[in-house]
């Protein structure tokens, strides 16, 4: 299985604050980013290699509908660099705050640590 939570958090916290969205805080200072892996499917296998879809949650916090705008341009340019591209968007606002949700998509190559038969 691979996972790229460690290059997405790299990437995103060169933009803003980057939190795990399930340890997200109320008391996190906005604008910031949350994220979540939401699949991690294997679609073909040989004996050595594999292909994984692998797919993120990107949540954008902001208190200024400005400030959306110049974020997500940032976000999608980050993660175009991991090969992962913005297949979905919503909206929703809690309190003052606005959260902009963007989901990414990509495809990885896995390299098996053991020969499957």
């Amino acid at each position: 299985m691979t996972n790229f939570d460690k290059q997405v958090v790299a990437v995103l916290t060169d933009i803003l604050p980057t939190y795990y969205e399930l340890f997200l805080k109320p008391t996190s200072k906005s604008p910031c980013i949350s994220y979540q892996q939401i699949q991690n499917t294997e679609t073909a296998g040989g004996n050595t290699i594999g292909v994984s879809e692998i797919r993120y949650r990107i949540k954008l916090w902001v208190t200024d509908v400005a400030d959306g705008v110049e974020y997500e341009a940032e976000i999608d340019d980050a993660l175009a660099t991991l090969h992962l591209h913005r297949t979905g968007y919503n909206e929703l606002t809690q309190n003052d705050l606005i959260c902009k949700i963007y989901d990414y998509s990509g495809v990885a190559i896995e390299t098996y640590t053991t020969e499957r038969t």
